[in-house]
């Protein structure tokens, strides 16, 4: 099966072979036996080295069944190799003869899996990623530290997953980026707030002694000033409701 076949690989084989052969005709120019047979082979692989390029395209790691889809139609008919499958059967049915546009083809793959293993890579690099905290002075407040790491890393990403955005090969992903760059800068926008809230002026003035006490009586005292206004706005009404409701309107 083509499926576990390294095409890279055999092409260089195949090239190293084709240079002894070469290299051995000349060699046996003298001697008519030895030389028929390392013609012989070099005819051989001359033959297989023609189907080297198929065999690189078919090998492509990338390849995926949307991308055989695509083969049937130039083909004319339907073609989604099993796991079986040979590159003897992908001769038979003739797609050597439409070389061309399965390397057109294989460059797609190539770029599409490049753009699928970038964006696997970022979701990979953010597994270990944790926040560091420290505490704020004498007041034990824990505040977020250490986040130039993370600032970098996700400055990179945010921009590497807008140019993935702008490629001509990011349609079969296109929904898995745009969800990528819209949780990067949801991180982007809880970060910047988070150390917004940090701001050391923030934390002073929050810590100092019986802050939120005096925050809760002004609060209260507030809620009777109020209530107090109210009070004394409808006792007006009730003794001139023509004057208030000249001020009303």
């Amino acid at each position: 099966p083509f499926s576990g076949l390294n095409a890279e690989e055999i092409r260089d084989k195949v090239e190293e072979m084709w240079r002894v052969m070469f290299r051995l005709v000349k060699t046996f120019a003298g001697e008519l036996d030895t030389r028929a047979v390392a013609e012989t082979m070099k005819e051989k692989i001359e033959a297989f080295r023609n189907y080297v390029p198929l065999l690189l395209a078919i090998c492509n790691p990338g390849i995926k069944k949307r991308h055989w889809k695509y083969a049937s139609k130039f083909l004319g008919f339907k073609i989604l190799p099993g796991p079986n499958a040979t590159l003897e059967d992908m001769i038979r049915v003739g797609l050597h003869r439409h070389i061309e546009k399965v390397e057109e083809l294989s460059v797609t793959v190539s770029k599409e899996f490049a753009l699928e293993k970038a964006m696997a890579k970022m979701k990979d690099e953010w597994k270990d990623i944790e926040f560091e905290f420290k505490p704020y002075r004498e007041t034990g407040v824990p505040i977020l530290s250490a986040v130039d790491d993370i600032q970098v890393l996700l400055d990179d990403h945010i921009l590497k997953v807008q140019t993935m955005r702008g490629s001509p090969y990011i349609k079969p992903f296109e929904t898995e980026v745009k969800l990528w760059e819209e949780k990067l800068l949801l991180v982007q926008d809880v970060l910047d707030s988070w150390l917004k809230a940090s701001d050391p002026h923030v934390l002073v003035a929050t810590s100092h002694l019986n802050m939120l006490q005096n925050l809760q009586e002004c609060n209260v005292l507030l809620d009777e000033i109020q209530k107090g206004l109210n009070d004394y706005l409808e006792k007006k009404r009730l003794y001139f409701p023509r004057c208030y409701a000249t001020i009303i309107y």
